[in-house]
């Protein structure tokens, strides 16, 4: 996110506050364009260069009925609807046919789910009106307003699902926009519902900017951001809405709902279940909910801005720049690998161990275990010194291998984090200051690749440990690398699924 954009997004936040200090919805329409062109400007940058063009021409869409809808006989009833579905049709053939590339996935531009979705967007209000006449006599008449509101939403839920059924966040953009130029001719309480639209455009984006990063709604901390943006929102309107109101009070609020976001947000590089750019999804979510049912005009447009610019300027400066420079150093394993610029290394040469028959010992500084756990290996560590002695005979069967893995040299890249698993009710470094692996006798399970039948010492505990072996050179050294698995509750750690309990690890060891 450029410059610009980020001071765009700051001035909107402060003029919502400042419309919403003097209660003047005179220019909630034109706030409204203001805001969905700030945010197609957010999101352009995740749409390839032809696609762009369709997103901001969305934006002209909209600035389109804003002006016409200042024609007061476009206002009247059965008539406020022709021009935005006039010009939202005629968008939709404009642009049909067209490939729409977003954060690297192409989707088509127009399709029939899109269709429908835009089409009821433009028309839900209309429809609401209907079914609120039917439905009234149920209802007390001080509620037809909070049920026109729940009409609304309904309709408006089942657009966005439609919408980004085939067509994802250009979908919901496209549906955003299509709501917001029908809400121009009828003056519904749509401003809210408008912000709570585009929070969930913003989702996809948010996402993309932590790599590999996935966001399941059943998580503790989506959960936990959920509820706390739920909570910021709804705090924050009540003290807007108060009689007493405070500007201090207000402030704070602010400050309070940012801080405990941005914590959550930076949580992550602690331990990934702890926070991260999933979470923070989380309370985007919590606040787009609470917004579009009892939000006010302004309010949620300040809320979600600054909230906006921080989830997008933290991750940048959330890179662990440690664990980013130990993941790009190249290490090899039978499948491969992958070097510092991302390329992939096809899988290496494996050579016979009985030309370097001998014995070595392991040159620390330069082996390396690397390990991951829990869901889709999130949990990464690693050795950054590894010792000990390998023995090669001419019968392989007779040959050794003794790893020793020094506790004080365990990471998770998280400085935090490691000091808290090194004592006592994790690793206990103090009374067990090492792990280690002893094998005796390399079986083979294919040409010049075998298996090490071993026992694995950890906390104390010694389990027979199955682990691969193959011989490489790697820039002149003679390497060897292999790969294995266990079970950390069998050495006495509490089981824990969210962690994770199976640890795979990889090796890469260079002899002298």
């Amino acid at each position: 996110m450029n410059t610009f954009i980020i001071v765009s997004l700051i001035a909107l936040s402060l003029t919502a506050i400042a419309l919403q200090i003097k209660n003047d919805k005179r220019f909630v329409n034109f706030f409204g364009v203001l805001v969905f062109a700030g945010i197609v400007q957010v999101l352009a940058s995740s749409f390839d260069p032809d696609s762009a063009f369709l997103i901001y021409s969305l934006v002209g869409l909209v600035s389109a009925n804003f002006i016409a809808s200042q024609v007061k006989f476009l206002q009247k009833d059965y008539v406020r609807v022709i021009v935005p579905l006039i010009t939202v049709v005629g968008f939709l053939i404009l642009f049909q046919g067209k490939t729409v590339n977003f954060l690297g996935a192409d989707y088509i531009s127009v399709n029939k789910f899109l269709v429908v979705g835009a089409i009821l967007a433009v028309l839900g209000f209309e429809i609401g009106v209907l079914k609120l006449k039917l439905l009234k006599k149920f209802f007390d008449e001080s509620d037809h307003e909070d049920l026109l509101t729940g009409l609304l939403l309904f309709f408006t839920g089942i657009s966005l699902f439609l919408g980004s059924l085939a067509s994802s966040s250009f979908g919901i953009i496209v549906v955003a926009a299509s709501f917001l130029s029908a809400s121009f001719y009828n003056k519904g309480l749509t401003l809210r519902i408008l912000v709570s639209m585009l929070i969930i455009a913003t989702l996809p984006y948010l996402l993309s900017l932590i790599e590999g990063e996935s966001a399941v709604m059943i998580d503790g901390d989506v959960i936990g951001g959920l509820f706390i943006g739920a909570f910021g929102m709804y705090f924050t309107q009540k003290l807007w809405l108060s009689k007493k109101r405070s500007a201090l009070a207000i402030g704070l609020s602010y400050t309070l709902v940012m801080g405990v976001s941005f914590g959550f947000l930076w949580a992550g590089t602690v331990f990934y279940k702890m926070g991260g750019i999933d979470a923070m999804l989380g309370v985007f979510v919590g606040i787009a909910l609470i917004n579009a049912v009892l939000g006010r005009a302004y309010v949620g447009s300040s809320l979600f801005t600054l909230l906006l610019v921080g989830a997008t300027i933290i991750p940048g400066y959330m890179v662990n720049e440690e664990q980013q420079e130990f993941e790009n150093q190249v290490m090899l394993t039978a499948e491969g690998g992958v070097d510092k610029e991302g390329n992939v290394i096809a899988p290496p040469e494996a050579l016979s161990l009985l030309d370097i028959t001998g014995d070595y010992i392991l040159l620390s500084d330069s082996s390396t275990v690397k390990f991951e756990l829990g869901e889709e290996g999130k949990n990464k560590g690693a050795f950054k010194i590894v010792m000990g002695s390998v023995r090669i005979s001419d019968d392989p069967t007779a040959s050794s291998l003794t790893i020793t893995l020094p506790m004080k040299h365990f990471t998770t890249f998280s400085s935090m984090r490691d000091e808290s698993l090194r004592g006592d009710e994790y690793f206990n470094v103090k009374k067990y200051p090492t792990m280690k692996f002893e094998a005796a006798g390399f079986m083979p399970k294919s040409e010049n690749t075998y298996e090490l039948d071993g026992d694995f010492t950890m906390l104390g505990v010694t389990k027979k440990t199955k682990v691969t072996l193959q011989r490489i050179d790697l820039e002149g050294q003679m390497v060897l690398i292999g790969s294995g698995t266990i079970n950390r509750t069998e050495f006495g750690m509490t089981p824990d699924a969210s962690e994770g309990n199976i640890v795979t690890f990889n090796y890469q060891v260079v002899l002298q």
